[in-house]
């Protein structure tokens, strides 16, 4: 069970990161041209930097989507295998069937957590090439 709730622990918090990371980026991303915008530079709001953070944006938003959805979930014992498969066994055979798939369930799901951290990594360099590129544009414009 302990390795069960660690890699449940580190998956919900590699969701919390990427959680986060769109939650941080939309906020910049959407703020930035409002402030700009407000500063009455609506001339700034055609330049080809607007793009460029734009597909940054998109490129994160799709990493996030990913991360959280697409690379998969931890598995679990299912109750319903335990009852049809394994309970004719002898007590040890239960106990070495059950250290088996645990570990085996433990290596996916880290695979798993390795994955989410891996876009997590990537979403914080998109973003922070994202600020780079807002901020050149906003200092072009003074």
């Amino acid at each position: 069970m302990a390795s069960y709730q660690g890699i449940a622990a580190r998956y919900d918090a590699a969701n919390q990161r990427i959680d986060g990371l769109l939650t941080l980026t939309s906020t910049v991303t959407l703020a930035a041209p409002l402030i700009v915008a407000a500063t009455g530079a609506a001339s700034a709001l055609q330049s080809p930097l607007v793009v460029a953070v734009a597909c940054l944006f998109a490129a994160v938003l799709v990493l996030g989507v990913a991360g959280r959805g697409v690379v998969g979930s931890p598995r679990l014992v299912d109750p319903a295998d335990l009852y049809e498969d394994w309970i004719d066994l002898e007590e040890i055979d239960f106990e070495l069937e059950a250290v088996y798939w645990a570990g085996e369930h433990f290596e996916h799901g880290m695979r798993v957590v390795w994955r989410k951290s891996l876009i997590a990594h990537a979403m914080t360099a998109l973003f922070i090439l994202e600020v780079v590129v807002l901020l050149a544009w906003i200092a072009s414009d003074l």
